[in-house]
């Protein structure tokens, strides 16, 4: 119906999505009434579970929207929303939609100092020390946040060479009364691993103006020791999510079922290399086709075989890795998602994570060739 449409009951047309997964959309869209863009993040509430969860809780727009407030009135910059919307059916929650104000010229901070977004060393340096002074108030005034990374960070340029930072992103904030030594270099170690493409000197201009002036050298070098060990920590945390995520559908892995293939692709990596089900389906028959052309037959387990993919302008090779398996053990291996075509994707994923990975896993594509044989085939990129 209509009116179960969470943009309609505010007047929004011509809508860009800007990110999007099975849980949350967010998107650019036109205020027809006044004219102005506006930020709009619907959230879903997939499963029975999650729907019968928020009958007894606020929704996460309504969450998000106190939360805002409360977090601006500790004299923290962001935004806060300016409507919120409920969507539900028999009386369990559908949807919930934020509505807050779309400010321009923003990027997070993430693309600003680390993929190069701003141009100017003296700029960047400014803005090293904006962000540690914000992470501070942050901390001291109790706000913790589960991911706090310069993802969550919006960078606005203004005019000339001002620039104001914005806290963004309360999915999985919370306010504490008391934010510990220990939570303070657990935070700071999530985000230092994030900003480790930055140079030592920015990290520790970061430092500096987190600490502040009356910090002496023992204390910066505590301060220092204790971040890296918390930090190896959080890489280790890092690297298990993604070994587990990297079989799951979300918005960097996709499942993937096509002419008897089965299997996991990786659907973006840094937004530099990008993975259609379309390029899996090509990538499937382009398999097919050299194991056909070949004349070898199937290939044996542990083969390594080199594909060249003609598609587009220039071809792209592709390394693959061969499994075989087979058998009561095999299907047993399989129920529990554990065979070794699966623990070789997980350990390639997890790798990657931890940034020590020499080739991008690109998809495990499993598929049956006998009456109880099975080959799996695990898909890397240089």
């Amino acid at each position: 119906m209509r009116n179960q449409d969470p943009l309609w009951h505010w007047n929004i047309t011509d809508c860009e999505v800007m990110k999007a997964s099975k849980s949350k959309k967010v998107l650019r869209c036109l205020d027809a009434g006044t004219g102005r863009f506006r930020l709009v993040k619907i959230y879903y509430y997939p499963g029975l579970w999650q729907k019968v969860k928020y009958l007894f809780r606020p929704s996460k727009a309504h969450r998000e929207l106190a939360l805002a407030a409360r977090i601006r009135e500790k004299g923290i910059p962001t935004i806060v929303p300016e409507k919120v919307r409920n969507v539900r059916k028999w009386g369990l929650l559908k949807e919930s939609a934020v509505f807050a104000e779309y400010l321009p010229d923003c990027m997070n901070l993430e693309e600003a100092l680390i993929r190069k977004g701003v141009s100017g060393g003296w700029l960047k340096k400014q803005i090293v020390r904006e962000y540690g002074k914000l992470a501070r108030l942050i901390h001291d005034q109790g706000v913790y946040q589960d991911d706090f990374d310069p993802n969550n960070i919006l960078f606005q340029k203004q005019a000339g060479s001002t620039f104001q930072l914005y806290f963004v992103d309360f999915e999985r904030t919370r306010i504490v009364r008391e934010f510990s030594l220990q939570r303070r270099i657990h935070s700071l170690a999530k985000l230092n691993r994030m900003g480790r493409h930055l140079s030592r000197t920015d990290q520790m201009r970061f430092l500096n103006a987190y600490l502040g002036p009356g910090a002496t050298r023992r204390e910066r070098r505590e301060w220092i020791s204790g971040i890296r060990r918390e930090e190896d920590k959080v890489r280790l945390r890092d690297q298990r999510r993604a070994a587990r995520q990297c079989t799951s559908e979300n918005s960097r892995t996709g499942v993937f079922r096509h002419d008897g293939y089965q299997g996991y692709y990786r659907k973006r990596h840094h937004s530099r290399e990008y993975f259609s089900r379309s390029d899996m389906i090509f990538l499937a028959q382009s398999l097919d086709k050299f194991l056909l052309d070949d004349g070898s037959g199937l290939p044996t387990d542990h083969q390594v075989l080199n594909l060249d993919v003609k598609s587009g302008a220039r071809p792209e090779q592709f390394q693959v890795r061969v499994f075989e398996g087979g058998g009561l053990g095999y299907r047993l291996q399989r129920i529990a998602g554990r065979t070794p075509l699966l623990r070789a994707w997980k350990a390639d994923n997890g790798c990657l994570k931890n940034r020590s990975a020499s080739f991008l896993p690109v998809a495990a594509l499993e598929k049956k060739t006998g009456l109880n044989r099975y080959h799996g085939f695990l898909i890397r990129k240089q």
